[in-house]
């Protein structure tokens, strides 16, 4: 038989009720608190008795959980005298026990108590859900100002996105801490000037356990999303080959678009990988189709790379489209194709047959001139392709890409 009992259970710091309640419950099931922890509370077995509890604040009171200060142990001994026996403290929050069924009250004035707990709480508590907003607040600014700068980078990074949701969430439990506190307190105060009355902190409990609770989902949810934020091609190299005494991984994955489908050419000429990036707001998928060089047949063959993003959210896709045309006119595009290449600025076109709301087209400051790059933006995604071929792509190549793209 367990000697020992840890509770996650989780109280707001001024629920002087849910607190004593919580403590008489579990002695009655013979349960005794031996200390409070950061997580929860501690037992030690006992038989299961009536047992009273009482909570008590001092706002002079030390914030270590091990020592008392010297107006505590002055207290400490008031209560033992009155036959309430020191258990446990929480920085300046003390519980006493009681087996007296009847026992003498230690707290009498109520307009006395609740401006101690008031005190107790404005030094520690209240100074904490303050900064709490503000840090969250400085976390989410500063992710909606990286938004603007870096829109792909941040947008496509879960863990960047979590330590922004972690900034709404300590938002969220600042305010609702300020909001059941400072209700209760009004109410409390003016209860208790005018009939003398302590009015009990009912709820409080229920309001903490809901906030831990949201917050336990927020962790197991972070740990979810940082790890899918790149999935690799699912499949291995099928094979190799030599070129130029270089030696070429071949890969075989299935992808939405092949040289095959527009262009009359051997599919079995072509290594093809998709590499798929992931996050809360859009996926990404870059798909490398390379021509294998190990045949004089295959030494004239086009081929074409391209890369697709497609929106989760709504509202994202002109400051992603920004930020992606500075990408391209930077030359930053990210490692892993070769989209980029021989490209240094991009520029708008009119071209019907893409039948899409923008349609851009890479230039070349080296060739003096256009190449056969294009960014293609339609209703819900973005498709960059680069058609590796001489002279310009026929209107006829343009038709089969965006029979494939458009509604996929």
């Amino acid at each position: 038989m367990k000697e020992k009992k840890i509770t996650f259970r989780q109280f707001m710091f001024f629920d002087r009720s849910g607190i004593k309640k919580y403590m008489e419950k579990m002695a009655r099931l013979g349960w005794l608190l031996k200390k409070i922890n950061i997580f929860g509370y501690e037992f030690k077995r006992i038989e299961p008795k009536e047992i009273k509890f009482a909570v008590t604040y001092f706002s002079d009171g030390t914030k270590d959980n091990e020592n008392l200060s010297e107006k505590e142990l002055e207290y400490k001994e008031f209560c033992e005298y009155s036959g309430w026996k020191f258990v446990a403290k929480k920085g300046k929050m003390q519980i006493y026990c009681n087996e007296n069924i009847n026992p003498v009250e230690l707290e009498t004035d109520a307009v006395v108590e609740v401006e101690t707990i008031h005190n107790t709480m404005k030094n520690s508590f209240l100074r904490a859900y303050y900064v709490m907003i503000i840090l969250g607040l400085i976390n989410i600014i500063g992710w909606f100002v990286d938004i603007l700068e870096n829109t792909i980078s941040v947008l496509m990074d879960n863990f960047r996105f979590i330590g922004a949701l972690c900034g709404l969430f300590q938002i969220v439990i600042g305010i609702i801490g300020l909001a059941v506190y400072y209700t209760w307190y009004k109410k409390a105060k003016r209860k208790a000037e005018f009939d003398g009355r302590f009015v009990e902190t009912k709820g409080a409990g229920n309001v903490e356990i809901g906030m831990f609770a949201i917050f336990i989902i927020l962790l197991i949810g972070s740990i979810g999303f940082s790890f899918i934020k790149l999935k690799e091609s699912d499949r291995k190299p099928v094979d190799t080959y030599v070129s130029n005494g270089v030696e070429y991984e071949i890969f075989k994955d299935d992808v939405p678009l092949t040289s095959s489908d527009i262009w009359e050419v051997d599919k079995e000429y072509y290594s093809s990988k998709v590499t798929e990036y992931s996050s809360i707001f859009a996926n990404v998928y870059d798909i490398e189709e390379n021509v294998i060089y190990n045949s004089e047949e295959s030494l004239d063959y086009p081929n074409i790379n391209y890369r697709i993003t497609e929106f989760k959210v709504s509202g994202i896709k002109n400051l992603w489209l920004e930020d992606l045309l500075k990408e391209y006119n930077e030359k930053s595009i990210p490692k892993g194709n070769n989209l980029h290449l021989f490209c240094d600025y991009v520029v708008e076109i009119e071209n019907e047959v893409w039948k899409a709301e923008k349609v851009y087209r890479q230039g070349s400051s080296l060739s003096g001139g256009a190449t056969n790059g294009y960014i293609i933006c339609w209703e819900d995604k973005i498709l960059e392709i680069k058609f590796s071929v001489l002279g310009e792509v026929e209107d006829e190549i343009i038709k089969k890409v965006v029979e494939k793209f458009k509604d996929w």
